[in-house]
């Protein structure tokens, strides 16, 4: 890399030393900036200017050495210098470019040592798309949905009959009337038993009726008695 300068030159106005850049190949390009707007950001970002920090300090240092009573050593000059750049008006445009920024001063101030770029060029360029532009081919985890609260409630009829079924039904049953829900259906389980119990003495009570009346056709005949009747439905009622 070069960068030669000239010797400094004293501003009273500005009380300040400026050494002028006589030659240098050395150049900052910037990311491509988009110039159909006005007043653009030009500068480039911090980390493209600091990454050419050691080598501008060590081409620089060996030339100003003579220029002090007491040497500048490379740590003083590495931690005192920055870098400016220059405003620059420019027309807008529709199109993209890369800025070409390029040393023109060295300042040598009282709080330190500053090195100014200014512009040299527009270099035609295409946007920088960003990676977070394109869609992740990762699928996104989902949050699984709370499926509502189902109970198959099953109401067996009385009747073995098949028309006399009742469809199931699935009740979406809510955290508020569940335990009512529960309750209603232990009670008609309930309620269910006793009828099955019911109809099994009815059924039981029938088979001893039919075995009392074989055998007193056996023993006695024929012979049909008004109390049989009431009989059959006393069973019934019961």
């Amino acid at each position: 890399m070069k960068l030669l300068l000239e010797g400094p030159v004293f501003y009273s106005k500005d009380s300040m030393y400026v050494a002028n850049v006589k030659e240098s190949d050395f150049t900052i390009v910037t990311d491509p900036v988009d110039i159909s707007k006005p007043a653009q950001v030009l500068a480039p970002v911090a980390e493209k200017i600091e990454v050419s920090r050691d080598v501008l300090v060590n081409t620089i240092q060996p030339q100003i050495v003579s220029w002090f009573t007491t040497a500048i050593s490379i740590e003083k000059l590495r931690k005192n210098l920055k870098f400016e750049f220059a405003p620059f008006d420019y027309t807008p445009e529709s199109r993209w470019v890369s800025v070409r920024w390029v040393p023109k001063h060295f300042k040598i101030q009282s709080k330190g040592f500053v090195l100014l770029f200014t512009v040299q060029s527009f270099v035609e360029s295409n946007p920088r798309i960003p990676i977070s532009f394109l869609e992740s081919t990762t699928p996104r985890a989902t949050t699984p949905e709370e499926a509502p609260l189902v109970r198959n409630i099953v109401i067996q009829p009385g009747s073995t009959q098949a028309n006399d079924l009742i469809e199931s039904t699935d009740i979406p049953l809510s955290e508020s009337h569940a335990s009512m829900e529960i309750e209603m259906d232990d009670k008609r389980s309930g309620e269910r038993q006793r009828l099955r119990r019911a109809k099994l003495r009815s059924a039981i009570a029938r088979l001893k009726v039919e075995e009392l009346k074989e055998r007193y056709l056996r023993e006695y005949g024929d012979v049909q008695d008004d109390s049989e009747d009431s009989d059959d439905s006393d069973i019934e009622s019961d």
